[in-house]
């Protein structure tokens, strides 16, 4: 990680299928740059992207990328089990198009974030470039949005349309990028290098703070704890990690003492204080509860969140617990369970691009838990099925690709 801000690392991000698979799971964000928005019009980035990313992919296809080992076996299993109680639980006679239309995002888009996220546990040099690509876009994406926000304002700017739209991404970007900063900032041994990261840290909790992302928000602190309690964890050098926790906190608070957008930014954290009818996200999650006591064992169909619910303009509660056990039921559950947490409990020899697609995979399940949909959170299941299948640098030199959970 010591190169990632080379020009020749930059340079060579656009020739690695990486770097195309993490403009595949930010594609929709694209769409909400005013600039870009009116060059592309209608067409499908997500398609466009993922298809790039396939091309890219078989053009420089390594035989060691399909490596199949015992743990990747074992994911593929658990991961059909629950695509095929997912396809059999889909109500066929409802033909809503809100449905019909999570299905198919399930089955197109999902599938790919599994299949490339098994790459990237067998090579190690693919897990480096998606994190490099990563925090490119994230640095792209942050500096523009903060860009913006400083010359229209956080109110103008949600007037636009593009607030309302891109605020989501910007906080789950933003929070996985800050975890990421923060672990490179206690890791980097170059002095220059580590100061640029601390400004790009705080930048990422700027943009965080503007948007005014609840969930982006939590992730942002979630994911730098995890990243202090790994550094912690594996390293003897506690007093330096907590000087430079001790200058982030004063950083920070300085941030938030001095910024002219905080009344904005209050006013949607405020919203949370809203008890009852007053809190969409409470009465969402208490109607897929409702609806789980009435159906159980097999939930009340794939997609129907809207109709049993009667919030017909929402496909999921906003929870991806909530969702699951409403639409699937204790069995959806059950099924589910393995194949995003399996890899909790499998032993593995530490190694920093492990730690690194952790701190991915909690800013993910922070998003999950207030903006959760099973059919959109493909980064939550990539970093799953990586995590699961994951196999140390060591083991992959020494040729040992059984699983040693």
């Amino acid at each position: 990680m010591d190169s990632l801000f080379s020009l020749r690392g930059i340079f060579r991000l656009p020739g690695r299928f990486e770097f195309w698979f993490v403009m595949f799971l930010f594609a929709g964000e694209f769409k909400k740059i005013p600039a870009i928005r009116g060059l592309i019009g209608n067409i499908d980035l997500l398609a466009v992207f993922l298809a790039i990313t396939y091309l890219v992919f078989f053009l420089n296809l390594k035989k060691r990328y399909l490596v199949l080992r015992s743990s990747n076996l074992t994911y593929i299993f658990l991961y059909l089990l629950f695509v095929i109680y997912v396809i059999t639980n889909f109500n066929l006679d409802s033909f809503g198009e809100v449905a019909n239309i999570k299905l198919r995002d399930f089955l197109l888009v999902v599938p790919n974030s599994v299949f490339f996220g098994l790459i990237f546990a067998n090579h190690k040099e693919s897990r480096i470039f998606f994190v490099k690509s990563l925090l490119y876009l994230a640095m792209f994406l942050i500096i523009a949005f903060v860009l913006q926000t400083l010359t229209s304002g956080v109110q103008s700017y949600e007037r636009s349309g593009v607030y309302s739209d891109s605020y989501h991404r910007i906080g789950f970007i933003g929070a996985t990028s800050g975890g990421i900063f923060l672990w490179m900032i206690l890791t980097f041994r170059g002095i220059g290098k580590r100061w640029f990261i601390i400004s790009l840290y705080m930048l990422a909790f700027i943009a965080v703070s503007l948007s005014g992302h609840r969930a982006g928000f939590v992730g942002f602190f979630v994911t730098s704890l995890v990243a202090l309690a790994t550094y912690f964890r594996q390293s003897r050098r506690t007093a330096n990690g907590l000087i430079l926790l001790a200058f982030l906190v004063i950083g920070l608070t300085a941030i938030v003492s001095y910024t002219s957008f905080l009344e904005s930014v209050t006013a949607r954290f405020s919203s949370l204080q809203a008890t009852g009818t007053q809190n969409v996200r409470v009465v969402m999650f208490v109607n897929a509860i409702t609806a789980f006591e009435e159906s159980p064992i097999f939930g009340n169909g794939f997609g129907m969140f809207g109709t049993f619910s009667g919030m017909i303009n929402y496909r999921h509660p906003h929870n991806i617990f909530a969702e699951i056990l409403s639409e699937l039921g204790i069995v959806g559950m059950i099924l589910f369970l393995p194949v995003y947490f399996g890899w909790l409990f499998k032993k593995s020899v530490f190694s920093e691009d492990r730690v690194l697609f952790i701190l991915i995979f909690t800013s993910a399940f922070v998003y999950s838990i207030f903006s959760g949909e099973i059919s959109e959170h493909r980064v939550l299941l990539m970093s799953s099925a990586c995590l699961f299948s994951f196999v140390t640098p060591q083991m992959v030199r020494n040729k040992i690709y059984k699983n040693r959970a």
